[in-house]
C-alpha cells in the first residue's frame, strides 16, 4: 500500500545494488524536508555517498533518477527527471554531473509511489529493472545485450 504522499513527495525512495541484487527502499522525508525538490534530493545523495577518487564506472559511483515533487501533476513545466551520476564527459577530470528528460518516464515512477531511484554496484549479468507499483525486481536482460 502506498503512502499518502506529503508535499509533492510519495513518501519513498528506491535504491537498488546491481552487485548483491538487494532492492530496499526508505523514507523521502528527510530529504525532502530540508533539500529542494528532485534536484536537491539527488545532489545530497551524490555528495554523501560517492567517495572520493571514485571513476564514473565504478561500483561505487550511484546513478540517481529523480523527479521533482511536481512532475507528474498539471503544474507548467513539471515534467522533467533530473538524473545524476559522476560523469565520464567531463574529462580530463570527471565530475558529478546531471542531465534531464521529459516524457511519462517520472510521472510512470512517481505514480508507482517511488520519489528516485538510486542505483549503485555492478550487475553480474545483463539486468534491468522492472518496477510495477511495489513489485520491484531486477531482471535477466541477456536476450535483449547488444541489441540497438
Amino acid at each position: 500500500m502506498r503512502q499518502k504522499a506529503t508535499g509533492g513527495w510519495t513518501g519513498k525512495l528506491l535504491r537498488v545494488d546491481l552487485s548483491t541484487g538487494s532492492i530496499s527502499a526508505e523514507d523521502t522525508i528527510p530529504y525532502g524536508q530540508r533539500y529542494m525538490g528532485g534536484r536537491g534530493i539527488g545532489a545530497r545523495i551524490g555528495w554523501d555517498e560517492i567517495p572520493p577518487g571514485v571513476g564514473p564506472f565504478d561500483p561505487e559511483n550511484r546513478i540517481i533518477f529523480a523527479p521533482g515533487p511536481l512532475t507528474g501533476t498539471s503544474a507548467p513545466e513539471s515534467g522533467r527527471t533530473t538524473i545524476y551520476s559522476l560523469s565520464p564527459q567531463a574529462y580530463p577530470y570527471e565530475w558529478f554531473s546531471y542531465s534531464n528528460i521529459g516524457g511519462y518516464w517520472g510521472p510512470a515512477l512517481k505514480q508507482a509511489g517511488y520519489d528516485a531511484v538510486i542505483v549503485q554496484g555492478e550487475a553480474p549479468q545483463p539486468a534491468y529493472l522492472w518496477v510495477d507499483d511495489d513489485r520491484v525486481e531486477l531482471r535477466d536482460a541477456s536476450a535483449v545485450w547488444g541489441q540497438g
